[in-house]
């Protein structure tokens, strides 16, 4: 099965999924094709190759090739679940991402100034908590100028930036986002929300166990930036 295609400007066509053969041609789930159908066979065969497929496939302004799915391996060098390609199929190193995400990527949406929005079932982006929903910088890391705080509590499967506003349109399987009610659809603020450390804040006033329970699940939630380490002190009482 096919699941993600982009069109490139010159009528070529890229195209992911299951598959591993195009027309009986020995392809790894990444292919490209001329704009007549055939394979391109250097991009196809000669560089490109997944280990499992790219739920999307992206072309940002300068004609490299951004894949976000389920695989975990991208031309034989470990890229989980996000990638940028060069127009040739070889990987861009200047897009660096880390360890990447814990789960699938689903819809990658790339802003005017080239920054990604990315979605999907993830529940971390480089070892650090990020909910499902995650903006990165151009070359891959952290964009900490946004925090969609605690994030959706099930998967987004799809989301697009309002042209005339940048705000971020989102829909999934999810029924709360950030705490607030949105049953499988939700719009958010896109701009910049936060600089620095940010600041915290608990979830509730106050938490509490029985004397039976083994233990209470303390909720802390960072607001504004993302920039650095942090830290927080609580208190138990009997």
């Amino acid at each position: 099965a096919v699941r993600s295609m982009a069109i490139q400007p010159d009528g070529r066509i890229i195209i992911s999924g299951d598959f591993t053969t195009y027309n009986s041609v020995p392809v790894s789930r990444l292919a490209r094709l001329n704009s007549d159908g055939s394979l391109d066979t250097p991009f196809s065969q000669g560089r490109a190759g997944l280990d499992n497929f790219a739920s999307d496939i992206e072309l940002d302004g300068a004609g490299r090739i951004v894949i976000g799915g389920a695989f975990r391996n991208v031309n034989g060098v470990t890229s989980a679940r996000i990638a940028r390609l060069n127009s040739d199929g070889t990987i861009d190193g200047s897009f660096q991402p880390g360890s990447g995400f814990n789960d699938f990527v689903s819809d990658v949406e790339i802003q005017p100034d080239g920054r990604l929005v990315v979605v999907g079932n993830f529940t971390r982006f480089n070892s650090q908590v990020q909910s499902r929903m995650v903006r990165l910088n151009p070359d891959g890391s952290l964009d900490t100028s946004i925090n969609f705080g605690a994030g959706a509590n099930n998967f987004v499967s799809a989301a697009q930036i309002q042209p005339w506003d940048g705000q971020i349109v989102i829909g999934g399987s999810f029924t709360v986002v950030d705490g607030t009610s949105r049953q499988a659809i939700a719009r958010l603020n896109g701009g910049d929300n936060g600089s620095g450390g940010g600041a915290f804040e608990f979830g509730l006033a106050m938490f509490s166990a029985t004397e039976d329970s083994t233990n209470a699940v303390v909720t802390v939630l960072r607001r504004g930036g993302l920039t650095g380490g942090a830290a927080v002190e609580l208190f138990t009482t009997n």
